[in-house]
């Protein structure tokens, strides 16, 4: 699941990327200070804007830190750094994730990413 997300981010693949998500799923940046985005429309919308604005933005060096599975909920912990060579832009981030069990499915109902 997390490589497959992951996958759709550096594909820059939207709506396979959202397909990740609850219905209700939400996606904040530093803790809701660099935005908070409930809903795919709303975490499509705004996936949709980073690739407009850096068209060549990859995610590297993912690495999974911290995983804990109870029944059917997840807490993933992932670093990564965002690369764009056109933009000149790298960033190393944290991904804290809320993972629950839909139709034996893992989606993601809530993560952070903290830079």
């Amino acid at each position: 699941m997390l490589r497959g997300y992951n996958e759709a981010f550096n594909r820059h693949w939207t709506e396979g990327y959202v397909a990740f998500f609850t219905d209700d799923g939400q996606k904040m940046g530093n803790h809701g200070k660099d935005g908070f985005y409930t809903g795919h429309k709303s975490i499509g919308d705004q996936l949709g804007l980073i690739f407009l604005f850096y068209p060549d933005i990859a995610l590297k060096n993912i690495n999974v830190t911290g995983l804990e599975v109870k029944a059917d909920t997840a807490t993933v912990q992932c670093k990564y750094t965002a690369v764009s060579e056109k933009r000149q832009y790298s960033e190393h981030i944290t991904e804290y994730m809320e993972l629950v069990k839909v139709d034996g499915m893992w989606k993601i109902s809530k993560t952070d990413l903290v830079t």
